[in-house]
């Protein structure tokens, strides 16, 4: 699907925009030299600039609904990795521990790993970890560990995970594995069954000077993230059929910036950022290829974010950020529409957009936003608070 180009003016103020946050997301890559390569993005890329916090402070008194648990000790919000059943998962002082934050929290964290987690599948049922030189998976539930294959007989480059600089689950279950082996090569490990597929992004994108963000997604056997080489479309979400190595590309265009995305099991995008000088929420039907706002106002501030989202895993449900008022509301999400939205926070200086902040449980009936402050204050990203909101009691 190719969006046609707005005018040269709009284009600017698009791109303005975007590089206030792409840069600091995406990993860029000169001139196909292949000695800068950049670390992973983290989750501070979607941190709320310091200016809108200060607005924020001077807002009406905060107040949320839901149960507010303390934790017992306070944590940086990306050491939380998510929070199951009141079952927290997190890092701290070199070590992956789990504790049970309802209650009082008063039950002593338990160890899993003596290092830390680099990620959690989002069920919440498996962590990544890594040495110097290899990968594993830890089974949360039953505590066992399995290594990750990161061999590949169609790469004729290094044979080993060596100098690997990041990993990440692709997917909600954490079967796939995406490996950086080195700038612009990728390996997909498929853990149910040790397939390896590498990816060399040069030989897709036809060019020895593109940039990619590290945000992968593994949906029916083909990988989704976002590329893009200069002099051509600014954004591109491209996808590879990892079988048959096979690229294509979802969407791209100057009048197009996607920030969050969600593949649907009916086959549709959503997402959220830009869109024809709209700022919001919007569902791409690839069939048709259509385009439907979900939630959109014109774009007034180039340089804000102004709406984020937080989908359920049974997709039935979805929270609402308006970045700029700092109200976080929640809805019934059906066939691309709203129903029976309701405000769960307002007021509150949450420190980054809501799906940085937010841990589901499967069944999509409990969920819990980090960076609760009693006070509505700004911490720095120190969470001491976790809010439990149980949709239907």
């Amino acid at each position: 699907m190719k969006v046609s180009a707005t005018a040269q003016r709009n284009n600017r103020r698009c791109k303005e925009r975007r590089l206030g946050i792409v840069l600091l997301a995406a990993a860029i890559i000169m001139g196909g030299c292949a000695s800068v390569a950049a670390e992973a993005p983290k989750t501070s890329s979607f941190v709320l600039s310091e200016d809108v916090r200060q607005e924020l402070n001077r807002m009406e008194t905060p107040m949320f609904e839901g149960q507010l648990l303390q934790l017992s000790e306070e944590l940086n919000f990306d050491d939380i990795l998510t929070i199951k059943k009141g079952e927290m998962l997190f890092n701290k002082q070199q070590g992956f521990y789990t504790a049970h934050i309802k209650d009082g929290g008063n039950q002593q964290p338990i160890q899993l790993l003596d290092k830390s987690a680099i990620a959690v599948s989002e069920n919440g049922r498996k962590a990544l970890y890594g040495t110097a030189t290899e990968a594993y998976i830890l089974d949360i539930d039953s505590g066992k560990s399995k290594k990750v294959q990161t061999k590949s007989d169609s790469y004729k480059g290094q044979e080993s995970i060596d100098g690997y600089t990041s990993m990440y689950f692709a997917d909600k279950e954490g079967r796939y594995v995406v490996i950086l082996r080195e700038v612009g090569v990728l390996a997909v490990a498929d853990t149910a069954t040790d397939a390896v597929y590498t990816i060399m992004l040069k030989d897709y994108l036809q060019s020895e000077s593109y940039g990619y963000r590290h945000d992968f997604k593994v949906y029916q056997n083909e990988l989704y993230m976002f590329a893009s080489v200069p002099d051509r479309d600014y954004d591109n979400l491209i996808k590879i059929n990892l079988e048959q190595l096979r690229f294509e590309t979802v969407l791209s265009g100057d009048d197009l910036f996607i920030g969050k995305y969600e593949l649907l099991s009916d086959g549709k995008l959503l997402f959220d950022g830009q869109f024809r000088e709209e700022d919001g929420i919007f569902l791409y039907d690839p069939v048709s290829e259509t385009f439907r706002s979900v939630l959109s106002e014109p774009d007034a501030d180039p340089g804000r974010f102004t709406y984020a989202f937080s989908l359920s895993p049974d997709e039935g449900h979805i929270l609402i950020h308006n970045v700029v008022n700092e109200n976080v509301e929640l809805a019934e999400f059906k066939e691309g529409k709203l129903l029976n939205k309701r405000f769960v926070m307002k007021g509150y200086s949450l420190h980054a957009l809501i799906w940085l902040l937010t841990s589901w449980n499967e069944d999509g009936n409990d969920l819990y936003i980090k960076l609760a402050y009693e006070d509505g204050g700004t911490s720095s990203g120190i969470v001491s608070n976790i809010v439990e909101y149980t949709i239907n009691e």
